[in-house]
């Protein structure tokens, strides 16, 4: 992966994740985001218009609040018109919404799964809906996947309802599924160490009602000074491809709060 450029902006006091480009030109870039105020203590859907050169923040406006958490708010589109199912396991359900883009507004359709999916990633290939995902109340642990016929629900769990893949290391999804050089990808995430640490990218070697196998084949690590804490959204769009990334609110003090630590820990064991 090359050199990020990050997101300007004058925010201090929430935070913005799970990237997906809805559209972008030479000019602007929109993104789906979750935005989460430190005051309100979950998630809600935003959209954030991006200068496309400069990566500023031209303008952020709310399209979805609920009661509950909101987060990862991946999308599909059928001919001229958007659906969008972000993740609401609090609820209980995977919800889809029709987005409208000139309104920048949503209109309930339909359950989509009635289960409390996590960061649910839907795929379709031949006619058939694929949809990988985990669930409360392991949602780094174990990963479902899910086919139908039909977008708006019908959904049936593979592999007899039991995970198709288990551990902290590769499980959970961590964007939309692509394809390159014939080949088709998986980010995943990676939290051995912590949630969202790293990221995983999964080649799918095996894809039926009846088998799945994938294999990895690059791990994406946070190299960033601002950022080096995690990274756990990759999503590619024409022209790019735009990620996630944590770290300290102020990287400077962060960063020597961390160098003190490990100091103080390393003077501790050699008097031990």
């Amino acid at each position: 992966m090359g050199k990020i450029k990050w997101l300007s902006h004058r925010y201090k006091d929430r935070f913005f994740a799970d990237p997906f480009v809805i559209s972008s030109d030479s000019s602007i870039i929109n993104v789906l985001v979750e935005e989460l105020p430190f005051s309100m203590k979950k998630g809600r859907i935003t959209r954030l218009v991006v200068d496309s050169k400069s990566k500023r923040l031209i303008e952020r406006e709310t399209v979805l609040e609920l009661e509950s958490h909101l987060s990862y708010p991946a999308f599909h589109r059928i001919n001229d018109k958007i659906y969008l199912f972000p993740e609401n396991s609090a609820s209980g359900r995977l919800t889809i919404y029709e987005y409208n883009e000139t309104l920048n507004s949503v209109n309930k359709v339909d359950t989509m799964v009635p289960e409390p999916l996590t960061d649910a990633t839907l795929f379709h290939s031949e006619g058939r809906y694929w949809l990988f995902a985990t669930k409360l109340p392991e949602s780094n642990e174990k990963l479902f996947l899910y086919h139908s016929l039909d977008f708006a629900g019908n959904f049936i769990c593979v592999n007899n309802g039991d995970p198709i893949i288990t551990g902290l290391s590769s499980s959970r999804p961590a964007g939309n599924i692509f394809t390159a050089d014939g080949n088709l990808y998986r980010p995943a995430q990676n939290s051995i160490m912590h949630y969202g640490g790293r990221m995983m990218i999964q080649q799918i070697v095996k894809l039926s009602k009846e088998e799945y196998a994938e294999k990895n084949i690059l791990t994406i690590n946070p190299h960033s000074f601002k950022y080096n804490l995690g990274t756990h959204t990759v999503n590619f769009y024409e022209g790019g491809c735009v990620v996630d990334g944590y770290g300290y609110l102020y990287p400077l003090i962060g960063h020597m709060a961390n160098f003190l630590i490990k100091k103080r820990d390393i003077i501790f064991r050699s008097k031990r």
